[in-house]
């Protein structure tokens, strides 16, 4: 079943990523795997995220696993920049073959579940979006957030709202955040980013090589 399309715009605001043409600049992120911060986690805040994970390990033998390929696009039509063709076609030539590959590869694995989550700084037609829908399996859900750059003020103008395009590659922190308890892994990427199974099997392999590192270090 394909998910229901959805037309949020976020208004909040965000330093925007520099995008360098060898750089890959959003991660993949795994539930449950490891943890952050500035300091040390507490021993009763480790043992938490130790159950938490014993659980995702063992509902990961029962169940298919839970992937949501997130994919952020800018424009429906290049705009010449950054060694592009003005005026060409983004969505036919670029967004929907690399999806369409990175997609194939990814169903390969009979026992995981994926859907396509899009991140749109445009709105894409009806017409349009039946392109990508036909571009992938049926067991394939599909959502896609139009228009999705960011407002912010102008700098010397605090009344004004201007659409901050570069802040575009953040918003898959919202996606994340509304989706974290219905999916296993995020694989978070712009449209010309191609992504195999391989990549996203090697992952999790090393992974779980680093928690079981982990579990057995010696407390300090």
């Amino acid at each position: 079943m394909k998910l229901h399309q959805s037309n949020k715009r976020a208004t909040a605001v965000f330093i925007a990523a520099a995008l360098g043409t060898c750089i890959w600049f959003i991660a993949v992120f795994y539930v449950g795997k490891g943890i952050t911060g500035e300091h040390a986690p507490k021993k009763e805040e480790v043992q938490h995220v130790s159950a938490r994970r014993a659980l995702l390990q063992e509902r990961e033998q029962q169940q298919p696993l839970r992937v949501l390929h997130v994919v952020t696009s800018l424009t429906e039509y290049n705009d010449g920049n950054r060694w592009t063709t003005f005026g060409e076609d983004r969505l036919k030539k670029v967004l929907i073959p690399t999806l369409q590959a990175t997609i194939e590869s990814i169903t390969q694995n009979t026992d995981w579940h994926v859907d396509v989550y899009l991140i749109l700084g445009f709105t894409l037609s009806d017409e349009r979006r039946q392109l990508i829908v036909d571009a992938l399996p049926d067991r394939v859900g599909l959502e896609i957030w139009n228009d999705a750059c960011p407002l912010y003020y102008d700098k010397g103008n605090n009344e004004e709202l201007v659409v901050n395009t570069r802040a575009l590659a953040r918003q898959h922190r919202f996606v994340i955040k509304d989706k974290l308890e219905y999916y296993d892994l995020f694989s978070c990427w712009e449209d010309d980013m191609k992504i195999t199974s391989d990549h996203m099997q090697n992952f999790l392999q090393i992974t779980n090589e680093l928690n079981d590192l982990r579990s057995k270090a010696p407390e300090i």
